[in-house]
C-alpha cells in the first residue's frame, strides 16, 4: 500500500509530483492516457501561475519553452480596440506555451517509471484505514491518502462528493494551433488578443517556436454532435465578420489541428479536503476559461500542497491548511470567471453594443485590478 497516490497526470498532477519529488518524496501519478504526448492546444500562464512553477522549483526549466506577453487587448469584430491590459512592472508577463511542451517538460523533473500510463480511475473507495481506486482493466491501487487531480468529471470526486453538479456555460469552444506562422502585428507587439462579437468570441496568442494558439467560442445547445464536425470551412463561416487575423489563423490551421468541447464548471465549492482524499485543479474547482486560470489554479493548488508535506503535518490539519488557502481564492476566480464569459457571450445587438461601448470608456486601471489581485497569491509559506 502506497503512503500517498496522485490520481491525474495532467499539469497540476504533475506539478505536485516534481514539486514533493524535490523534497525527496517520489510519489506514483496515475494517469488515464496510455502514453504523454505533445498534443493539445496553447495555454496562458499569468505571473501567479509562473510563482507557483518557481514555487515548486520547475519553472526554469520550463520558460525557454513559452513566449513571453506583455499586454492583452480585447478588440470588437473589427479589429478595434475595447480595452486593454498591459504587464505589471518588472517580472509580471505571460508566458504563452504549448500544452504539450508544458506537460514533457514538467514530466523531466520525474523518475522514468513514476507516471503509471494506461492507468484510468473510474471509481473510488474511501475506507477508513485506505482509498482504493478502481481501474478499467481490473486494476487496484490502494493508498493512506489521495490527491485527485483528474479533472472536472473526477472518479474520485463522485466518491467523496457524489452530489457535485457540472454546470454548462452557455457556449461551446473550438482550439487550435498554426504552425510556422504568427501575426506580425501580435508578435512585434509582444501582445495576444480576444475579439469580441454578438454570441461569440475568437482569441489569438502567439506561442513559442513560431506557433500561433487560438480559441473560439459560440452560443449553442450542450453536446450538439454538429459542432463536434466543425473545422475550417464551418468556423470561417461563423467568424466570417471578424477582421483578417482571425480569418487567416483558422485558414492556417490542419483539420486534424482543431479540437473542440464544451465550456463546463463546477458551482464553488465549499469544500476541499474529504479525509483521506484532498480534491484539487479541475476535480475540486473547476472554472470556464475566461480569465485564463484553469491551468493556474491548479499550479496555485500544487504549490501550496507540496510545503504543507515539508511541514510534516497530520493529514487532517493539512487538509485544513489547504482549504484555508484556497477555498476563497478558487470561489473568486469561479465567479469571476463565469460572469466575464456570460458578458462576453452576450448576443443581444444593444446589449453588446452597449458592453463594448462601456468597456471603451472604462478606465485603464479597470484592466489592471484583476492582474493584481492575481499576482497577489498566498502558497501559505
Amino acid at each position: 500500500m502506497e503512503k500517498l497516490i496522485i490520481v491525474g497526470g495532467g499539469i497540476g498532477g504533475l506539478a505536485l509530483a516534481a514539486g514533493l519529488k524535490k523534497l525527496g518524496m517520489e510519489v506514483p501519478v496515475l494517469e488515464a492516457a496510455a502514453e504523454i504526448r505533445p498534443v493539445g492546444a496553447g495555454i496562458v500562464l499569468a505571473h501567479n501561475a509562473q510563482l507557483a512553477l518557481q514555487h515548486l522549483g520547475v519553472y526554469d526549466t520550463l520558460k525557454p519553452r513559452g513566449m513571453r506577453i506583455e499586454q492583452g487587448t480585447i478588440r470588437d469584430n473589427h479589429g478595434q480596440q475595447l480595452s486593454q491590459s498591459i504587464a505589471l512592472a518588472g517580472d509580471h508577463y505571460w508566458l504563452c506555451i504549448h500544452r504539450g511542451h508544458l506537460h514533457q517538460g514538467l514530466m523531466e523533473h520525474l523518475s522514468p517509471d513514476q507516471v503509471k500510463l494506461d492507468a484510468r480511475v473510474i471509481r473510488a473507495e474511501v475506507l477508513e484505514d485506505r482509498v482504493v481506486l478502481h481501474g478499467t482493466n481490473g486494476q487496484t491501487w490502494t493508498a493512506e491518502h489521495v490527491i485527485a487531480f483528474d479533472g472536472i468529471h473526477s472518479a474520485v470526486r463522485k466518491a467523496v462528493a457524489p452530489s457535485t453538479p457540472t454546470r454548462y456555460a452557455g457556449y461551446t469552444c473550438w482550439r487550435g494551433i498554426v504552425h510556422d506562422w504568427q501575426p506580425d502585428s501580435l508578435r512585434e507587439a509582444k501582445e495576444f488578443t480576444e475579439v469580441w462579437g454578438r454570441g461569440r468570441r475568437f482569441g489569438i496568442v502567439p506561442i513559442g517556436e513560431n506557433k500561433t494558439y487560438w480559441f473560439s467560442t459560440l452560443n449553442g445547445p450542450q453536446d450538439d454532435p454538429n459542432f463536434a464536425q466543425f473545422k475550417n470551412k464551418e468556423l470561417q463561416e461563423v467568424f466570417r465578420e471578424f477582421y483578417e487575423p482571425v480569418q487567416e489563423s483558422i485558414a492556417r490551421t490542419k483539420p486534424e489541428h482543431i479540437f473542440w468541447n464544451d465550456i463546463l464548471d463546477i458551482p464553488p465549492p465549499t469544500q476541499l479536503a474529504y479525509g483521506r482524499v484532498i480534491l484539487a485543479g479541475d476535480a475540486g474547482h473547476a472554472t470556464t476559461p475566461n480569465m485564463g486560470q484553469g491551468a493556474g489554479m491548479a499550479l496555485e493548488d500544487a504549490a501550496t500542497l507540496a510545503p504543507l508535506f515539508k511541514e510534516a503535518l497530520d493529514w487532517n490539519t493539512m487538509g485544513q491548511q489547504y482549504e484555508k488557502l484556497r477555498l476563497e481564492r478558487t470561489r473568486w476566480i469561479t465567479r469571476n470567471s463565469w460572469t466575464f464569459g456570460r458578458v462576453g457571450q452576450w448576443q443581444n445587438p444593444l446589449a453588446a453594443g452597449l458592453r463594448n461601448k462601456l468597456m471603451r470608456a472604462a478606465p485603464a486601471s479597470a484592466s489592471q485590478k484583476p492582474l493584481k489581485k492575481l499576482a497577489s497569491v498566498n502558497f501559505g509559506t
